[in-house]
């Protein structure tokens, strides 16, 4: 009969893995191997954060720099360069402007006067640099035109050339026309019907020094309002 022998330490602990050791504990599982974040995505963090902070100090200063809530006129409907101010054109709307803006739009506070320098469409504020101020030597004359003589939808701030032509007589020679007045502004206008073959009464906002002539090509032959496009104004 043969004898195994066996040893004291395999008597307490069993049958070693291959390549174990004595004194050694075999790991029966792996240690996973713990993951880290790549750098580059810090750096976009990074660069992320630092474009909201700044655009929140751009805000920031920009809103500390307004003069705080105002109250200026904004322009009814388009008006046309050499308009004449009125009340009914203009409306009060608050704004919250720049420091840099102080002054340079009409406050609603005063009521706007004058006359227009250059064309303001809807909604515009009213600058102050486009108000000039009501002169003395000017004059509002009233014109009879004969219907097809004038633009049909001429209107008040309208710019219109005014010629003339002698001899209105009927069956009269009717000479050549010549311009007597160009960029004359429409103050006022009372447009007929369709119908009626009436004068149309134009009343135009003319210097002072040109009303004789105005009057003496009225009354000397026919007129015709040729009406002069914004852009030209």
């Amino acid at each position: 009969m043969s004898m195994t022998t066996v040893s004291r330490d395999d008597q307490f602990t069993g049958s070693r893995p291959p390549g174990a050791t004595r004194g050694s504990r075999a790991d029966p599982s792996p240690r996973a191997a713990r993951g880290r974040r790549p750098r580059w995505r810090d750096a976009r963090v990074l660069a992320g954060v630092s474009l909201v902070a700044g655009a929140a100090l751009l805000g920031s200063m920009l809103l500390g720099s307004g003069a705080g809530p105002s109250t200026v006129w904004a322009a009814s409907r388009d008006l046309a360069a050499g308009s004449t101010v009125r009340s009914e054109d203009w409306i009060a709307v608050a704004a919250t402007l720049p420091e840099s803006a102080t002054g340079v739009y009409v406050d609603a506070a005063q009521a706007p006067t004058g006359t227009l320098t250059h064309a303001v469409p809807a909604g515009a504020f009213l600058p102050s640099s486009a108000l000039e101020s009501p002169a003395a030597d000017r004059r509002a004359v009233t014109l009879p035109v004969e219907p097809g003589h004038l633009p049909g939808d001429l209107g008040r701030g309208d710019r219109v050339d005014l010629w003339a032509s002698a001899g209105n007589g009927v069956g009269a020679p009717v000479g050549a026309p010549r311009l007597v007045l160009s960029g004359a502004v429409v103050a006022r206008v009372s447009l007929a019907d369709s119908a009626s073959t009436a004068a149309v009464a134009v009343v135009l906002d003319v210097p002072a020094a040109r009303v004789a002539t105005i009057v003496a090509a009225v009354r000397g032959g026919a007129v015709d309002l040729v009406a002069v496009p914004l852009a030209s104004g």
